[in-house]
């Protein structure tokens, strides 16, 4: 069977150095590969290896789409998902930002202040929770107003309550932390990859990021 190759394909082919159709998409992706290489900003910056660079993506996309063209749609379908995650050896993606590429999302639920040893009203700050003393305040059973008696008579200030009368005792259920339980960490997927970790990147995009790995 003959096949008969327009102005605009020829002209692609002819950009990605493909000598001959048909031609397979491993074939393409070589050449387009190989060629984008050349032409990465890292490489040449210049504004005609911008352009060259554009014509290459163009050149890429169209043919993509012809390399599987001569097989049914279904086998068309399950060659078009394996080639487009392929694509990422070509870094058509970047690391999503959000994530730093760990796929996932995480918030906190901050620990509670202790209510047992909540003496004053405690509060939510959009950056901290308060936390309660973590003691209690109760009345020195060894002396009287923080004067203590000796034997002798002699009164003296009460060394274990240094004289007030009061002294502190660490709270029982929050064992003095003023929190009752711990920092829980709830994970989900990233909602701006959608758990993905990458970020896909738009083909007909002339400047290819700095940095991309090729």
């Amino acid at each position: 069977m003959r096949i008969i190759i327009g102005d605009r394909t020829e002209q692609a082919m002819k950009t990605l150095d493909i000598p001959e159709y048909p031609f397979t998409p491993e074939e393409l992706s070589t050449k387009f590969r190989l060629l984008i290489k050349k032409i990465h900003p890292d490489v040449n910056g210049s504004e005609k290896a911008k352009k060259h660079s554009q014509e290459a993506i163009s050149s890429y996309k169209m043919l993509k789409n012809l390399a599987i063209s001569n097989v049914s749609d279904k086998e068309r379908n399950v060659a078009q998902k394996v080639f487009d995650e392929d694509e990422d050896m070509f870094s058509f993606y970047e690391t999503c930002p959000r994530c730093k590429g760990s796929k996932k999302d995480r918030w906190y639920t901050p620990r509670q202040p202790c209510f047992n040893c909540n003496d004053h009203d405690r509060f939510f700050t959009m950056d901290s929770v308060l936390p309660s003393p973590g003691w209690h305040k109760v009345r020195c059973n060894q002396c009287l107003n923080g004067i203590f008696t000796l034997r002798n008579g002699r009164k003296v200030t009460c060394r274990r309550c240094k004289g007030t009368g009061i002294y502190k005792i660490k709270c029982r259920v929050c064992q003095g932390t003023g929190f009752t339980g711990i920092d829980k960490e709830h994970e989900f997927n990233c909602i701006k990859c959608g758990g993905t970790g990458k970020i896909k990147l738009d083909l007909f995009n002339p400047v290819i990021p700095k940095g991309a790995v090729l």
